[in-house]
Formats: structure tokens, C-alpha cells, sequence
């Protein structure tokens, strides 16, 4: 099964993708510390959920950490740390946001 393109994919690199096995390792890097991470998920469920399926629904098995790995890139730590600074941290991930956004926009306005 190959993955859609999407906004996800790009995110991720798929690092060890065997056809009979029924799971794949997913390799991401966390946008805020380039943290590298994996998650060894279920091949069925990662493609069902790029195209559009609910993450909760194709792989239920993943918890709070591993999803918001795999939907924003960034890792536990940084969570951690963004929740454990309060105002600081919220004002850190909202400046790390604005400025993603601000990238998106520019390199689209570039094509």
C-alpha cells in the first residue's frame, strides 16, 4: 500500500516498512529541538489514517504522546516543557506556530 500525499506524509519518513509484516516504523523529528523519534504502528491503520481516517479509530492504541508525535512532530519533552513554563511556554509553541504558518505562506507564494 503506498502512502497519499497529504500534509502528514510529509512529516514522516517511513523507516522500516517490511510487506508481510503488519506494522511499519514511522521516523519523525520534533520541529521545536529536531529530537529524532519513532513509532512502530499498525501499516493497515498509518495509510487508513493519511487518507483521511480518524487517528483515534485506525490506531487506537497509540496514547496522547504518540499521537500528538505523530500529528505535530513535536515530542514529549517539549510538551512537557511548554505545559511545565505556563505563559511562556503557550507564547513559545503560539510564536513557533505563527512562524510555520508564516513559512507555508511564503513558499507558496513563491510557486
Amino acid at each position: 500500500m503506498k502512502p497519499p500525499a497529504n500534509r502528514y506524509s510529509r512529516q514522516h519518513v517511513i523507516s522500516r516498512d517490511e510487506p508481510l509484516e503488519p506494522t511499519i516504523t514511522v521516523a519523525t523529528k520534533c520541529p521545536m529541538c529536531a529530537a529524532p523519534g519513532s513509532l512502530v504502528v499498525s501499516r493497515t491503520g498509518y495509510f487508513h489514517w493519511l487518507d483521511g481516517g480518524s487517528l483515534l479509530q485506525w490506531l487506537p492504541n497509540l496514547d496522547w504522546n504518540q499521537r500528538q508525535q505523530l500529528l505535530s512532530g513535536i515530542c514529549e519533552p517539549c510538551w512537557v516543557r511548554i505545559f511545565e513554563d505556563g505563559e511562556e511556554g503557550a507564547r513559545r509553541l503560539v510564536d513557533f506556530l505563527v512562524a510555520g504558518v508564516a513559512r507555508r505562506c511564503a513558499k507558496g507564494a513563491a510557486t
